[in-house]
Parts: structure tokens; sequence; C-alpha cells
């Protein structure tokens, strides 16, 4: 994390630290959170140290970073940009996908299931309605955005 990103996270609560670059964020005042990923999955995830609700499911460090800054703004009465709001979303999106079982069509003989695939399926059908989702949201993003 650059200087320029600890002050900027420094403006919405002082005491930021950072465990490695590009590792842990932390920051021990009551407004503060701990933004970290997991090891097994590597999604980033916010814990606040207030007891909000832990916000998880997030892709990259910066995706967590912007949901904890959004979730200060909306708790002072900001508003949420639109790239903050569809990043939020889908990651709400892929933790209620994780309740979710798949359902099996078929057993092999060996104990193994196969699953019965998207439409049938509820957690296939979830899932793919993500990716797909995902897929349109970074196609127009980069039609509006080009690199």
């Amino acid at each position: 994390m650059t200087t320029s990103e600890i002050q900027a996270l420094n403006t919405i609560v002082d005491g930021w630290s950072e465990s490695r670059p590009g590792g842990l964020l932390c920051n021990p005042a009551p407004q503060g959170a701990i933004i970290d990923c997991t090891f097994i999955t590597n999604e980033w995830f916010v814990v606040f140290n207030d007891g909000r609700e832990t916000l998880q499911g997030y892709d990259t460090r910066d995706d967590a970073i912007e949901a904890y800054a959004a979730a200060m703004r909306l708790a002072q009465g900001g508003k949420m940009t639109d790239a903050t709001l569809v990043n939020t979303t889908l990651a709400a999106l892929r933790m209620a996908s994780n309740e979710l079982y798949h359902r099996a069509s078929s057993h092999d003989g060996d104990g193994r299931y196969t699953c019965a695939g998207s439409g049938i399926c509820p957690k296939c059908t979830v899932d793919d309605a993500i990716a797909k989702a995902e897929i349109s949201i970074k196609e127009q993003n980069n039609a509006v955005h080009p690199e």
C-alpha cells in the first residue's frame, strides 16, 4: 500500500497500518477495522471493530478497502458509487451462493454424485448468473474505459 493510500484511509479513520505490502490492514480505533483475506479462497473481507456485520467475498484488497470506505460513508449519511454498489452486491450474491448446495442428478455407483447442472441445480444456476453478471460488468466497463 502506498503512503497516499494509507493517507486516504486515514482521512476516514486515523490509525491504519499494514502487516506487509499487499497484506492485512488494521486500524484499532473503535471505527476502524481489519481488512484481510482467507487462506483457502483468497477472498477479502472486512471485520469492523464496532461490531457491524462482517463484509466478505471481495476478489481484491482494493474492493474490500472500497467496501469499508463505502460502509463508513453510508454510516455518515453519504452515498455509494455505482462501482461500489455493484461490487458489494456481487459479494453478497457470492456469500449467498456459498449457502446453497449442489443438487445431484445421478449416482456413479462409487458413492459419488454428478451435479444436475445449471437450470436444475440451485447453486450452479446462481453461480452461472453471478459469472455472467461479472463478465457483463467488465465488458461495459471496458467499453467506457478502454485500456
